[in-house]
C-alpha cells in the first residue's frame, strides 16, 4: 500500500511539472525555444511533449544552440560547434523536408 501511495504522489508530482512547464513562456525557457524551433519551425517533429523529453535531455549548450540558432540547419550547425552535442536521429532535420 506504501509503494501505490508513493507512485500515486509521484504521478501527481510529474503531472503538475508538466503543467507548470507548458505553461511557462517559450522566451524564458531554452528547451521551449529549442523545440519552437524544432516543431513550429522546422517541422522535425509532431509534438512539443515529446520534443520537450527529448530535448530535456540533451547538454545545456546543446539546447542553447538550437534555440539560439533559429534556423533549420541546427542538426549540422550546433554538432559542429561543440563535442559535447550529439544530437539523436529524431531530431535529424535531413527527413523534414524544410532543411
Amino acid at each position: 500500500m506504501r509503494r501505490r501511495s508513493r507512485a500515486i504522489a509521484g504521478l501527481a508530482l510529474l503531472a503538475s511539472t508538466v503543467i507548470a512547464v507548458s505553461c511557462t513562456d517559450n522566451n524564458d525557457d531554452p528547451i521551449g525555444r529549442a523545440c519552437d524551433v524544432i516543431v513550429r519551425d522546422c517541422h522535425v517533429m509532431q509534438s512539443m511533449g515529446d520534443c520537450i523529453d527529448l530535448v530535456g535531455d540533451l547538454d545545456p549548450d546543446c539546447v542553447l544552440c538550437i534555440g539560439g540558432d533559429n534556423t533549420c540547419s541546427y542538426f549540422a550547425d550546433c554538432q559542429r560547434a561543440s563535442p559535447a552535442c550529439a544530437l539523436p536521429s529524431e531530431l535529424s532535420t535531413s527527413t523534414s523536408g524544410d532543411s
